[in-house]
């Protein structure tokens, strides 16, 4: 497995971005997907929030 942890230190809503080509990411709570678009991964964050994405590596 493969994590990555998206934290947002601000009292503001914020999106994260960062290049991202795998498309097989899911959030470790929701299980929603988390799908880059164009190569581009963008989490929203709330103040404060965070969010952690996981896949698996064969």
């Amino acid at each position: 497995m493969h994590f990555t942890v998206w934290m947002n230190n601000s009292e503001q809503k914020t999106v994260l971005s960062h290049p991202i080509e795998t498309s097989d990411w899911k959030d470790v709570l929701s299980q929603e997907d988390g799908r880059p678009d164009d190569g581009m991964m963008n989490i929203k964050l709330d103040p404060l929030g965070y969010r952690t994405l996981y896949r698996s590596i064969n």
